[in-house]
């Protein structure tokens, strides 16, 4: 049936923001998926305005990230280093790797920011020199990292500006290869944005279907979790028997173990969009139109069977 809502589905009009404004931290955060039940996955959207940053230089112990940009530019700063960005570019932070933030230029920048759910909240702020570690702040004194990072004076920028070449987790979108698949039902452009840069425990895609074209045969997983953020177009989520409507800016959520199938079909001009997810070796991939399931990328046909069947 056709719903104009779903627990699963938002936009982000309809999300809250919160604004940032201490020192050099100065930007407009919204937690796209936090009301949409997600479970260990997180995207954020920071609007920034020219000269301001995103947030305290910050290097996770668990947190493996992927930004967006979509509109705007400026530089990624990554332990002291600066590197141009822009419009449809995607940078990747590694775990345990270099210190960063994001600082707008003169246009300002619009960012997605996507990554799981932190088992530990290990996060070290090196500027700041304050650490992260469950729920508490180290050294114990520390209630507020935004009013360390302010303390401690202006982020240090190199004096010979951005880097002459960008190292290989930053890329534009255009750069990474294009992946073309049309058969009965299911045409696009996929591009693996996440795997180009070397991303190991989540992934990012972006991908245009065409009108009327699913993305994929609807499925679920059992273990990995994603979400899909629509950048251009519409079309519709189709979530077990219910049809979505999606747009420019909606934001769904597929938290892992529902049995609910899903796949997105393509509006009458197309619909662009980026897909986000985590990477789990135990996932199990149904299928429930063909009987199919997928185990470690290969695919088998079951026979569902009573508990007690052949005991």
């Amino acid at each position: 049936m056709e719903c104009e809502g779903h627990p699963n589905v938002t936009h982000r009009d309809a999300v809250a923001t919160v604004a940032v404004a201490a020192g050099e931290l100065r930007c407009q955060e919204q937690r796209l998926a936090r009301d949409i039940g997600a479970v260990g996955a997180g995207v954020t959207r920071f609007v920034v305005p020219p000269g301001g940053r995103t947030t305290p230089a910050h290097v996770h112990g668990d947190e493996e990230e992927l930004v967006y940009v979509l509109a705007g530019g400026g530089l990624s700063w990554q332990d002291g280093r600066t590197h141009a960005i822009a419009d449809g570019d995607v940078l990747l932070h590694r775990i345990h790797a270099e210190a960063h933030t994001l600082i707008a230029g003169p246009d300002g920048l619009d960012v997605l920011v996507f990554g799981p759910a932190s088992a530990t909240n290990l996060t070290w702020l090196p500027h700041a020199g304050v650490m992260r570690v469950g729920p508490r702040w180290l050294p114990a004194e520390v209630a507020d990292p935004y009013a360390a990072e302010v303390t401690a004076g202006p982020l240090p920028m190199p004096a010979g500006g951005p880097e002459p070449t960008r190292p290989a987790t930053v890329a534009h979108r255009d750069d990474v290869p294009a992946e073309r698949y049309d058969r009965p039902g299911y045409e696009g452009v996929e591009r693996r944005l996440g795997e180009h840069l070397g991303a190991r425990s989540t992934g990012l895609r972006h991908t245009w279907i065409a009108p009327g074209a699913l993305s994929c045969p609807p499925h679920w997983h059992s273990a990995e979790e994603e979400l899909f953020v629509v950048l251009d177009g519409d079309g519709h989520a189709l979530l077990g028997d219910d049809e979505v409507p999606l747009r420019a800016g909606s934001v769904l959520a597929r938290p892992p173990g529902t049995a609910v199938a899903h796949a997105l079909r393509g509006g009458p001009q197309g619909m662009t969009y980026l897909s986000w997810g985590t990477r789990v070796p135990a996932d199990v991939v149904h299928y429930p139109r063909s009987g199919k399931i997928a185990i470690a990328g290969q695919c088998f046909r079951v026979e569902p069977v009573d508990y007690w069947d052949g005991e």
